[in-house]
């Protein structure tokens, strides 16, 4: 597989750090907020809750961004990467999937948590189909093929009321609407994916950049999209607000203008996406500048161990704060970084002992290696003597 590029491995791993603080947050710090706690611990659960929002958009554009940035880096070695990712994206699909049930699964309720679809499912399924489709396509048509597929998705969730089982499925798993089945899902495909192709647009011109070493322009291109982004998502949000005041009745006669909220995490909603997508632009690119500063490598290195382990690491605190960081009880809220640091530092620690040994190569299933096998024994089966 082509190198790693340490800018985007620091930018993984930072947006990891906001998915420990979201689940950390979660499974102690909520439930430490509650019962007559101070405004501190309030305040601090809010906080920790909100900003983590940043990291599931910024976990799909990094992997958006690094296969752009490699087409244009290195197009030659595209092929073989794409295999790689097929190969990968299956290992998540089944294996990935099965290892994290236990952890989201409600208790007794296994059978239903293999139902959920997970963050890695949706890389899994954009890994898979997203390298083909870029290099068989201009990057014009992916921008076009994202931005209908995430406004179609959008204008399905709102205003769709599907008649039939099969439909309501569709609803449910690809679009991530729960109001038919009242179940949850996790995160549905079609918005994620359709945001992996935008994304990917944005990679190639990143690679086009840093193929002519124009660093600071690629650092450039992604301030401006998500700044744009940010402050549009902003403008949303300020909107909403005003409307709450001047014309409440308004919105509680357009219900589906509920799904214009920031928080509209589930399915993504344009606010979410627009606000914290532009919010993980901005910090790639802070990531690009860091990576190249010598003196942060002390703060830069531990951050992209976890990046070059995300797969793991996902894993790893899903275990560790669903299901021993309760078991733990731990006393003294207000001592709650402390805690959350330690937890980064066991996960650092692991990540470093799988990236000695390249546990990322084991990251899959086989499928290059077995389809020879498959058809040597198809064609040995073949001509093999009747009646022997």
């Amino acid at each position: 597989m082509a190198r790693r590029i340490d800018s985007l491995d620091l930018a993984r791993g930072a947006a990891m750090l906001f998915v420990c603080l979201s689940h950390f947050s979660a499974n102690y710090l909520v439930s430490a907020a509650k019962g007559g706690a101070d405004a501190m611990m309030s305040g601090s659960a809010w906080m920790a809750t909100t900003f983590s929002m940043i990291a599931s958009p910024t976990f799909v554009a990094v992997s958006a961004l690094v296969v752009g940035y490699l087409y244009r880096v290195h197009p030659a070695g595209m092929p073989e990467l794409a295999r790689k990712l097929i190969d990968r994206g299956l290992f998540l699909l089944l294996i990935g999937h099965l290892i994290q049930v236990p952890v989201y699964a409600a208790p007794g309720k296994m059978a239903e948590g293999i139902h959920l679809l997970f963050i890695t499912d949706v890389i899994a399924l954009a890994i898979i189909i997203g390298p083909t489709l870029m290099m068989r396509t201009a990057p014009r048509t992916r921008l076009l093929a994202g931005a209908a597929l995430i406004t179609s998705g959008w204008l399905l969730t709102a205003f769709w009321v599907p008649g039939t089982e099969v439909g309501r499925l569709v609803a449910r798993y690809a679009l991530g609407a729960a109001d038919f089945t009242g179940g949850f899902v996790g995160f549905p495909p079609v918005p994620w994916v359709a945001i992996y192709l935008l994304m990917t647009v944005v990679g190639e011109e990143l690679g086009e950049h840093a193929r002519r070493s124009e660093f600071l322009q690629g650092e450039s291109l992604l301030n401006r999209i998500g700044a744009a982004s940010l402050a549009s998502g902003a403008a949303f949000v300020i909107a909403r607000r005003v409307l709450r005041v001047a014309a409440p009745r308004f919105l509680a006669a357009h219900g589906a203008l509920s799904f214009w909220t920031i928080s509209q995490k589930f399915p993504p909603g344009p606010v979410y996406l627009l606000f914290f997508g532009g919010a993980g632009l901005l910090m790639v690119s802070r990531a690009f500048a860091l990576s190249r500063a010598a003196s942060f490598g002390y703060l830069t290195r531990p951050i992209a161990t976890l990046g070059r382990a995300s797969f793991f690491v996902f894993v790893v605190q899903g275990y560790l704060y669903y299901l021993v960081l309760p078991l733990l009880n731990l006393p003294y809220p207000h001592l709650w970084p402390i805690y959350y640091v330690v937890t980064i530092l066991l996960l650092v620690g692991s990540a470093s002992i799988w990236n000695r040994f390249d546990a990322n190569r084991y990251l899959s299933v086989g499928l290059w290696r077995a389809i020879p096998l498959v058809r040597t024994a198809g064609a040995r089966f073949l001509t093999a003597p009747v009646g022997h």
